[in-house]
């Protein structure tokens, strides 16, 4: 009875001895995994005080880049994108460690401190680069308006030099001399003359042109001289070099021949001017319509047209 009473005491002890080593294993593992926890958070939020670290170095840079007007405000603007979407980064991960019983409070507390301090710094710098914008939108519309009003400007002037130029082409052409009311004479070799527009070839001697010279007022006084084209039917100059009636003058900026010429001393009223021409010795006038015209000052002045049939 005696032995059986001993072996049931050391069995108790037995599981009694279990019991509390297995108890110590639990506390000795649980006591283990939660200072890896805290160890490795103790880790973590060591590396967040680096990523701070890093990123006040990047602030710092970047207030010189806020400076630099070399650098233009896309490019800030750029840079404050990133820094912000950092700082940003870093936010998540501080509160994600605060909502960790195990986490370190004042080290938590002093990481946390800098962040609002990062955090402010960056709203100030978003702040300047708005002015910036802002600064420089307005003096991009400054700039607009004064190329606006440059060209308003170059316009009136152009307009102003535009009506300068077209009032003195008016001038011009109503400076220009007119030449009306051509008439026809046959001189006949006894000095005689017959007034007509149309002649027969065969009693055709030399013909003198008449015809007046318009009163203009906007004209300029003074002697010139007035050049006479006669054309044969098929449209070519009938020329008398030889006999003195003929020669060149500029029109349009080319030579061309004239049958004959005067010269009048015009003095703004209405004159009548007239110029014989005798073709070439032994040349007759063509049958058919004659056209005639005056020029005067490099200008044509008037046309007219008789016939020889």
């Amino acid at each position: 009875m005696a032995t059986k009473n001993d072996n049931t005491g050391r069995i108790i002890l037995v599981i009694t001895g279990i019991l509390v080593l297995t108890a110590l294993a639990y506390f000795a593992t649980k006591y283990f995994a939660q200072k890896d926890v805290v160890e490795e958070q103790q880790t973590t939020i060591d590396n967040l005080g680096v990523e701070i670290d890093q990123l006040e170095a990047q602030i710092v840079e970047f207030e010189s880049t806020i400076q630099d007007q070399q650098t233009d405000i896309n490019t800030k603007d750029s840079l404050l994108s990133v820094r912000n979407g950092q700082l940003e980064a870093l936010e998540v991960k501080l509160q994600r460690y605060k909502r960790s019983s195990n986490a370190n409070a004042k080290k938590l507390s002093d990481l946390e401190s800098r962040i609002t301090q990062l955090r402010s710094q960056v709203t100030e710098y978003q702040q300047k680069v708005e002015t910036l914008e802002e600064t420089i939108a307005e003096q991009s519309d400054s700039l607009a308006q004064q190329l606006a009003i440059s060209e308003d400007q170059q316009a009136q002037i152009s307009n102003l030099s535009q009506t300068a130029e077209e009032q003195a082409e008016r001038l011009k052409r109503a400076g220009v001399l007119q030449a009306a009311d051509f008439n026809f004479y046959n001189v006949k070799k006894n000095g005689k003359e017959d007034q007509d527009n149309s002649f027969r070839r065969s009693a055709i001697h030399i013909v003198k042109v008449c015809f007046n010279v318009l009163k203009n007022s906007e004209a300029t006084v003074g002697k010139r001289d007035v050049y006479l084209v006669v054309e044969n039917p098929d449209g070519s100059v009938n020329a008398n070099a030889g006999g003195g009636y003929s020669g060149e003058f500029v029109f349009n900026g080319s030579k061309r021949t004239y049958s004959a010429k005067t010269n009048i001393d015009y003095k703004l009223t209405t004159q009548t001017v007239c110029i014989p021409y005798q073709p070439t010795d032994g040349v007759k006038f063509e049958k058919g319509d004659h056209f005639v015209s005056a020029f005067a000052d490099g200008k044509l002045i008037g046309q007219g047209k008789f016939s020889v049939k």
